[in-house]
């Protein structure tokens, strides 16, 4: 099967397959992990158009170069299917903006927000900035997200620590599986 190598991702790693090698001694793997030693390019050729597959060039910075007999196509598929499960297991981490003078009902609304980011699975990352006198008060203000913390606490815990920087207070939750 001579085919010329085709990319659908600009992301994805080009191969050299068949004709587009370059090496003329190779350690070929057949598609099953069966090791056919090194072969010239021509006898690696030759055997992968018998057995009607493609010689792909796996590891060309090694020496000699990996090259295995298969399904190019296929190899294709299975990468880019790999990829995207990869990207699909990802965790998303949202924010929650928290004030210094907060009011109860505010809160609540944070707290129901959050609630509905735990639910798909999310990360929750929740700020409190502060300004001018606020900084004076800054236990004031991990009080506020402690608060915040108490009335999650059945549905998330604390990834890491309570952090300040500089003006800033912080904390990940991550739901409760």
């Amino acid at each position: 099967m001579s085919r010329k190598p085709t990319t659908n991702n600009k992301d994805q790693k080009r191969y050299r397959i068949n004709e587009d090698i370059r090496s003329k001694l190779l350690y070929v793997i057949d598609g099953e992990g069966e090791v056919l030693g090194n072969l010239s390019l021509s006898d690696a050729l030759e055997e992968a158009s018998r057995r009607n597959l493609d010689l792909v060039e796996v590891s060309p910075n090694a020496k000699p170069p990996v090259a295995k007999i298969l399904d190019y196509g296929k190899m294709l598929y299975n990468l880019a299917k790999n990829e995207r499960k990869s990207k699909k297991t990802q965790v998303q981490t949202k924010g929650v903006r928290l004030t210094f003078g907060m009011e109860r009902h505010d809160l609540d609304v944070r707290i129901n927000q959050a609630k509905r980011f735990f639910e798909k699975g999310s990360k929750v990352k929740v700020s409190m900035r502060m300004a001018g006198r606020q900084l004076a008060h800054a236990d004031l203000g991990k009080g506020k997200m402690l608060e915040f913390y108490t009335e999650i606490s059945e549905l998330a815990k604390i990834e890491g620590d309570l952090t300040r920087h500089g003006n800033t207070w912080d904390m990940t939750l991550v739901p409760i599986k």
